[in-house]
């Protein structure tokens, strides 16, 4: 698609990003950002397990705590069948412990190949969040 025509289409919107260049996948992470808040009222699809892997700044107050960019209240994601929150600042999957904990959900979901989601409590959707919520699901 032609630059102008994208610059067209975000200058006609005025709910639009105003913004003197291309926006970036960090322009859109606000939770006031009107994709954000319209992916966020998409449910998670029933009997489909996930698990949250959460980066908090290690100041150990969480549900207050954030990972320096992005709140606990943001990435926590509700009916999660687990939520692991790791010592990290926003580069959580590069930590050691959410590394270890993405290998025990890969590990449980390959121990349970063949079964359906509702059979074996398995994972099919990880979230290691900086901000699922944020940044959609």
């Amino acid at each position: 698609m032609p630059v102008a025509t994208l610059k067209a289409a975000m200058t006609q919107d005025p709910g639009a990003l105003q913004l003197k260049r291309m926006p970036n996948s960090i322009d859109t992470l606000a939770p006031t950002n009107r994709f954000v808040q319209s992916v966020n009222r998409i449910p998670i699809t029933p009997g489909i397990p996930y698990h949250s892997i959460i980066g908090d700044r290690g100041k150990g107050d969480t549900p207050n705590s954030s990972d320096g960019i992005v709140a606990y209240w943001s990435s926590h994601v509700e009916g999660a069948q687990s939520e692991l929150i790791v010592p990290s600042n926003d580069c959580a999957p590069q930590n050691p412990q959410a590394i270890a904990e993405v290998a025990r959900i890969l590990k449980l979901n390959l121990g349970n190949r063949g079964k359906t989601a509702s059979e074996n409590g398995s994972t099919a959707v990880l979230n290691v969040a900086a901000g699922a919520r944020d940044s959609g699901r």
